[in-house]
């Protein structure tokens, strides 16, 4: 009988080196931190790869983020199911159908395991257990039914379709005349963090919708216009003998009262284009940036050859295209042609400039019997109507718009004293400077930002990047409200721009948000169809759906925690934040606005926003771009959450 050795009791054993020594050696650590660090600040990107929760500091890692860092160390993904729980009928879950997934994802390699992590998901979590019902619209089936209110302007329909507003091209044009795409005059709703005054701003017409609704009719001193009660006005403080509080200068026109002031910039109707315009116009042009070699009488045989051209920068085709378009209204034709194809300048300190900079195109005419044309268009008349033209013309060739000043440069001081006779004909005063800026004389517009105004939609200049009013100060004059009556019930209208403003009948003004989606019926209050339906939160009615959504975030957590322990990316990165909560499900309608519960919820958001010095114009405005709504009384309790959810964030970062 063998006998059985035992090791002695506190005997060691023989190990290898590398067992309990680091893998890495200190200098491969470093670098391979410093590989981690600028991976994520050079190729990972905010809102896609990672994201910042609302009152935390820390990134959370997003599966875009794990999938490139997978990438980037070689890493392949495994997925396995390590338990699973699917009762479609909730026989087993008191009538309610449950379903869990646990995953384990494995970080290999090669054939090497580097990290594996656990992740699970089940449809008892708020988020996938719940959906938020909306109303659906009977007509169109989408989920764009809201109750407006009128006291903030019922999300709806404002102005009567002839209001006119101030389009881009300083020209004034019906409102019932929009269509999304066309480009407008906006400005700042508020003036932006750091500034004292709203600015002008380029604005882009977003959506246009009209109805029938009962109007009032706001006569200003220099305005009246057919509006709704809730339509919001820009007010004018800063006046003798102001009337009421001193707070949101927003306000609508069922709240404005007579003797207060309204913000205008002054409202100038575009003459009608004339030959005599048209004319105007080619001179000017021509005299500024032109070429006129030919004399009446002259022959193809004489010494130098006869041409009429006019070059300009590629970018300037507008002027040229209004050219081409001006002679052919005398029937002279011609076309806009490449004039070279760029040079490559030197700078004196030694740059270059690409030949694309100096890229140019040319409207040219050749053939004695045009010219002759051309040279009795170019003829002056004594009509304000060419003069307005000459001014349009040479203001596209010399012309600067800067923040402050509109200027027209040439060396010919007589060239400058005609500009200066024919804008005092107009009504306009021009002051020239000598020599200065461009080693060369110019010719200066006095007065302010609505003087420049109206100086471009009295000559409508075809080259409108040569204003120079966006960015400009928005200073206009106060126009006294004289009355606010009642008026028809008649056709309205609305815009939705980019800025959230526009200008209508000279007055700074608000536009509405139109909710998005559907196809713009209406319903009376008590209609079954729509208040029958059940709001707020219901059960997930998509069970396949829900099982989907469920399982690929299982394998997201998974995969995410793999990745964190993988890479060693906890230092800059944490796993996401999800919210698992229950909450017993409800298929009423949401609580009245006077509930306790619905008012707690509206006095918090209220008080936070106060606390972060926000108004509640700011509030109703975001509000409304958001969600929709007209107001903090229309938001779903779901959304009021997470307006909560927001500004709490905000108030925690503050506070730290």
């Amino acid at each position: 009988m063998s006998e059985e050795f035992k090791e002695p009791a506190g005997a060691l054993l023989a190990v290898e080196r590398s067992q309990f020594m680091p893998a890495l050696s200190i200098e491969l650590a470093v670098e391979r931190y410093g590989a981690v660090t600028e991976f994520v600040s050079r190729v990972l990107r905010k809102d896609v790869d990672y994201g910042v929760i609302p009152g935390t500091e820390k990134r959370t890692l997003l599966k875009p983020g794990a999938e490139k860092l997978t990438t980037f160390f070689g890493l392949s993904t495994r997925f396995q199911v390590l338990e699973r729980i699917e009762d479609w009928t909730g026989e087993r879950h008191g009538g309610e159908p449950f379903f869990y997934y646990l995953y384990r994802c494995q970080l290999h390699r090669g054939d090497l395991l580097v990290a594996e992590a656990d992740g699970s998901c089940n449809s008892r979590e708020t988020k996938y257990r719940w959906r938020e019902s909306k109303r659906l619209c009977p007509a169109c089936q989408q989920p764009a039914i809201i109750k407006g209110r009128e006291e903030y302007g019922g999300g709806w329909l404002c102005l009567q379709p002839d209001t006119p507003i101030l389009y881009a091209d300083f020209t004034w044009r019906p409102i019932g005349e929009a269509q999304p795409g066309d480009a407008v005059i906006g400005f700042d709703e508020y003036p932006r963090h750091g500034e004292q005054r709203r600015k002008l701003r380029p604005s882009i017409i977003e959506a246009v919708w009209s109805s029938r609704r009962q109007t009032q009719r706001l006569i200003t001193a220099e305005s009246e216009v057919l509006t709704t009660a809730g339509h919001r006005w820009l007010e004018h403080h800063k006046v003798p003998g102001h009337l009421g509080h001193w707070g949101d200068p927003w306000k609508q026109t069922d709240r404005l009262l007579t003797g207060n002031c309204l913000r205008h910039i002054g409202f100038h109707d575009a003459p009608p284009v004339t030959n005599d315009y048209r004319a105007g116009y080619l001179a000017g042009i021509t005299l500024g940036d032109g070429t006129m070699r030919y004399v009446p009488g002259q022959t193809s045989t004489a010494p130098s050859v006869p041409y009429w051209r006019v070059a300009l920068k590629e970018s300037d085709e507008a002027a040229l295209g209004r050219i081409v378009a001006y002679l052919a209204a005398f029937g002279v034709e011609s076309h806009v042609r490449p004039f070279n194809r760029g040079v490559t300048t030197t700078t004196p300190s030694g740059g270059v400039y690409d030949g694309d900079v100096n890229r140019m195109k040319k409207v040219e005419v050749r053939a004695l019997q045009r010219l002759e044309a051309i040279h009795n268009i170019l003829q002056a008349k004594e009509t304000l109507e060419f003069q307005r033209g000459f001014l349009a013309g040479f203001f596209d060739a010399e012309g600067a718009g800067e923040v402050k000043k509109v200027r027209m440069y040439q060396k010919d001081g007589d060239v400058l004293r005609r500009v200066c006779n024919y804008a005092a004909n107009l009504g306009f005063t021009f002051e020239i400077k000598e020599r200065e800026d461009r080693h060369c004389s110019s010719a200066v517009l006095r007065g302010g930002i609505l003087e420049r105004l109206r100086f471009f939609a009295t000559c409508q200049p075809a080259l409108l990047r040569k204003s120079g009013l966006y960015g400009a100060s928005m200073l206009y004059n106060p126009s006294e409200i004289l009355a606010v009556e009642s008026g028809p019930v008649t056709d309205v209208v609305d815009i939705q721009t980019s800025t959230g403003t526009f200008f209508a009948a000279g007055l700074a003004t608000h536009n509405c948000f139109k909710k998005q989606g559907g196809c713009g019926a209406k319903y009376r209050d008590g209609d079954a169809g729509i208040e029958s339906q059940p709001t707020g939160r219901v059960p997930n009615p998509d069970i396949a759906d829900q099982v989907n959504t469920i399982q690929k975030m299982a394998q997201k957590r998974s995969l995410i925690a793999a990745v964190l322990i993988a890479v060693n990316a906890s230092e800059f990165f944490t796993q996401d934040v999800e919210d698992f909560r229950e909450a017993a499900p409800t298929t009423t309608t949401p609580a009245a606005p006077n509930a306790p519960a619905a008012q707690d919820a509206e006095a918090e958001i209220r008080a936070a926003c106060r606390e972060l010095g926000k108004t509640e114009g700011q509030l109703g405005v975001w509000i409304q771009k958001k969600f929709g709504a007209a107001g903090v009384e229309q938001l779903t309790e779901a959304d009021k959450r997470e307006v909560l959810s927001v500004l709490r964030g905000m108030l925690a970062k503050r506070a730290a």
